[in-house]
């Protein structure tokens, strides 16, 4: 059981850091390519600094879920090469997780009246994400910002 719980927090970790670290090229506009041009509109049209929210979500909304779907796929296959399939179980259970609640919460990020605003840890992970999408070289942790306080793209 101990094991167990070690690989969750582990990957907890790893996945905390793939998040950062596919953001960070989402706004690379050298070697972000289609992760930068669909992560660029977001920022520009979508959801420019002077309009972040919006009342409801409509056909037009943006969908970021393909690159999503294709890097999650890519992902999970690496993975199951590697790991016994007791161990891919637990992983590909925490990471759908993790990446359902990431997208979810971002979405909410940007809803005006979003079910979690009442809940004041939401409004600070709004308020943070709010910043990002002002500086775009800040917060890019969706979820978690421990990652932008270790590489310094932190901002309160």
């Amino acid at each position: 059981m101990l094991n167990e719980i070690i690989f969750l927090i582990s990957n907890f970790y790893v996945l905390n850091m793939i998040e950062y670290f596919i953001h960070k090229l989402s706004h690379n506009h050298k070697y972000g390519g289609i992760l930068y041009r669909l992560h660029h509109q977001h920022h520009t049209i979508d959801y420019p600094p002077h309009r972040l929210t919006v009342k409801e979500y409509t056909e037009d909304s943006p969908d970021t879920r393909g690159p999503n779907i294709v890097m999650g796929t890519t992902y999970y296959f690496i993975v199951y090469q590697f790991l016994p399939l007791y161990y891919y179980l637990f992983f590909a259970i925490q990471t759908s997780l993790f990446f359902y609640c990431s997208n979810m919460l971002h979405a909410y990020y940007h809803l005006e009246d979003s079910p979690f605003e009442k809940y004041e840890w939401f409004r600070e992970k709004k308020r943070l994400h709010h910043k990002h999408h002002r500086n775009t070289c800040k917060n890019l942790g969706i979820v978690f910002n421990y990652v932008d306080m270790y590489y310094g793209t932190f901002n309160k």
